[in-house]
């Protein structure tokens, strides 16, 4: 007797699933985060020293969906720079001063205060300035990286190492 491909397709289908072994990936699982269960952790090497990092969902050296925010100092400023990747940018609170090309001109700053929202596509040269503490969500598809216009302005190059 020849058993019909749909009902044996049927059949190893619910085979897999109630023998607890499934070939489907597995749904990422929910989050929430609290404020106050937030970890903030130093900057990457990247960034200029005294910026802080927060992770709240996904790996952001891997090819995936990503968030993170970054909380920056008053009077901190990043140089004309691009990601590989787009981002979306929300200020959370404070307030950023973003520019756009390849110099870095104060004239040429709009500021976006809490609540705000951007979008900075990928290749896109940008830079940054605040004048308060200022934190920023970060969404993205990983990996991220920043690549500054000037190499002489990426820390990692200044390490004195």
């Amino acid at each position: 007797m020849k058993i019909p491909s749909f009902l044996l397709a049927a059949s190893m289908s619910f085979f897999a699933s109630s023998s607890g072994f499934s070939t489907a990936p597995q749904e990422p699982s929910h989050s929430t985060i609290s404020p106050e269960e937030i970890s903030w952790l130093p900057g990457p090497a990247s960034l200029p020293e005294g910026a802080q990092i927060a992770i709240l969902q996904g790996d952001i050296s891997a090819a995936a969906p990503f968030t993170f925010r970054v909380k920056f100092p008053a009077g901190y400023s990043i140089q004309p720079h691009f990601h590989p990747k787009d981002e979306a940018l929300t200020v959370i609170s404070g307030s950023l001063a973003v520019g756009f090309g390849e110099v870095f001109l104060t004239s040429d700053l709009i500021s976006i205060p809490a609540g705000g929202f951007t979008f900075l596509p990928a290749q896109h040269a940008h830079y940054i300035m605040t004048k308060e503490e200022t934190v920023v969500q970060i969404n993205a598809f990983g990996p991220w990286g920043i690549t500054y216009i000037n190499p002489l302005d990426d820390p990692r190059n200044n390490s004195g190492e």
